[in-house]
Protein backbone atom coordinates (compact mmCIF):
# COMPACT_ATOMS: atom_id res chain seq x y z
CA UNK A 1 0.00 0.00 0.00
CA UNK A 2 3.19 2.38 1.04
CA UNK A 3 4.68 1.94 -2.19
CA UNK A 4 1.46 2.92 -4.24
CA UNK A 5 0.92 5.56 -2.48
CA UNK A 6 4.42 6.52 -2.83
CA UNK A 7 4.68 6.46 -6.74
CA UNK A 8 0.96 8.29 -6.90
CA UNK A 9 2.46 11.33 -4.89
CA UNK A 10 5.71 10.96 -3.20
CA UNK A 11 5.90 14.75 -2.56
CA UNK A 12 3.15 14.35 0.19
CA UNK A 13 4.41 11.30 1.89
CA UNK A 14 8.12 13.00 1.95
CA UNK A 15 6.18 15.95 3.86
CA UNK A 16 4.64 13.80 6.12
CA UNK A 17 7.56 11.91 7.39
CA UNK A 18 9.55 14.86 7.57
CA UNK A 19 6.64 16.66 10.11
CA UNK A 20 6.52 12.93 12.17
CA UNK A 21 10.17 12.57 12.27
CA UNK A 22 10.00 16.88 13.60
CA UNK A 23 7.36 16.13 16.20
CA UNK A 24 9.39 12.55 17.20
CA UNK A 25 13.09 14.09 17.26
CA UNK A 26 11.32 17.34 19.59
CA UNK A 27 9.70 15.10 22.27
Amino acid sequence: MATKSKEKRPGRITIACNVCRSRKQKK
